[in-house]
């Protein structure tokens, strides 16, 4: 499947004590679906409800099956512990959770 997803903003990294930013951070090939803008902002938080990234997820992966669909928080459920993922809705531009 066509699409993916990149990371936008690391909120968490903190290079004085090796925490390394995971700004750029991606999977699949974004680059066409942002150009069409057929994609969406994302968030992911912890457990306690702290932003740790934000990104852009194609409407493909989004609408797509759950494992494409939820790529981006397996990923951060492995590099930090993400236990939430938000989506800008393209249609009601509300952010809901996933």
């Amino acid at each position: 499947m066509s699409g993916g997803w990149i990371i936008t903003k690391d909120h968490i990294c903190d290079p004085k004590i090796g925490i390394a930013d995971r700004s750029g951070t991606m999977q699949g090939d974004i680059r066409a679906d942002k150009k069409k803008g057929n994609v969406t902002p994302f968030r992911l938080y912890d457990g306690d409800d702290e932003l740790y990234y934000e990104g852009l997820i194609s409407l493909s992966w989004l609408n797509g099956e759950a494992e494409y669909a939820f790529a981006p928080l397996d990923w951060g459920q492995a590099d930090a512990g993400c236990t939430s993922m938000w989506y800008k809705n393209p249609k009601t531009r509300r952010w809901e959770e996933l």
